[in-house]
């Protein structure tokens, strides 16, 4: 199956592949709420569009997840921190930037006092992921929902796609039966947001300590599952050889 580019909120004035843009760019959760009440809807029904799209025209028995965005291991990590209440130094980590600890410190303080702003309005993970989210990860979420409702396995990518299968699996139980690791992300949260949804660091196969996104991790998990499949079909059998009944050997006497 083709891999399909979704732009639901690039802040640029082109298009990148197929345009569901809601609006260009969420906002800045330590000012405001990252989405409004309408943007939140028209965002998740994208990623219900999206799916119900790849299933049901396109015929799709696995679909994959991946992501695209500036500053998502910080709405992620908000959106974890908010969701949990672990500690944001227990979540968050470098994101795109180089090993600098006053980045993370700095990034630590924005997800805390970001969460804190707002948390009274949490009433749900909708409101959550609404007021520090970002339209990637509401997209996603709703995506994995809709995949469970019609019963069809997909891939986790990284982190961001990982917080939102935590946040799927919260709102629909069904969907932590649906879901596949890919790769154990280098982010420091990739491991509480999976056992949220009842995967085990253990059970995530690919250990390459990445962490650039766009669905690589994802990707690579497909290539595997597909060389998986041949190979349990394809594979040849002991029963398959004709094989000829030894001949009885002759033992030298003493």
């Amino acid at each position: 199956m083709p891999y399909s580019v979704i732009d639901i909120g690039i802040n640029n004035k082109k298009i990148a592949g197929i345009n569901r843009r809601v609006v260009a760019g969420t906002k800045n959760f330590m000012k405001e709420e990252a989405m409004t009440l309408a943007e939140f809807e028209q965002a998740w029904r994208v990623g219900e569009e999206m799916a119900g799209y790849a299933v049901d025209t396109q015929g799709a028995n696995l679909v994959s997840f991946g992501e695209m965005g500036i500053g998502n291991t910080t709405t992620s990590s908000a959106v974890l921190h908010a969701m949990t209440g672990i500690l944001p130094e227990f979540v968050v980590g470098y994101g795109a930037s180089g090993p600098v600890n006053e980045i993370v410190k700095r990034k630590c303080v924005v997800v805390a006092k970001g969460v804190e702003r707002y948390r009274e309005s949490f009433r749900s993970i909708e409101d959550i992921l609404r007021c520090v989210g970002g339209l990637d990860i509401v997209a996603i979420c709703a995506a994995m929902i809709e995949c469970a409702k019609r019963k069809t396995p997909f891939v986790i990518d990284g982190f961001i796609t990982a917080v939102a299968f935590a946040c799927a699996s919260r709102i629909n139980k069904k969907v932590e039966h649906c879901g596949l690791p890919s790769h154990m992300s280098k982010e420091p949260g990739m491991s509480y947001a999976m056992l949220l949804g009842n995967i085990l660091a253990d059970d995530i196969p690919i250990r390459a300590n990445m962490g650039l996104g766009e669905g690589t991790g994802a990707i690579l998990m497909v290539a595997m599952l597909k060389t998986m499949t041949y190979t349990m079909y394809n594979m040849a059998k002991l029963s398959d050889f004709n094989l000829s009944t030894p001949e009885p050997q002759q033992v030298a006497g003493m």
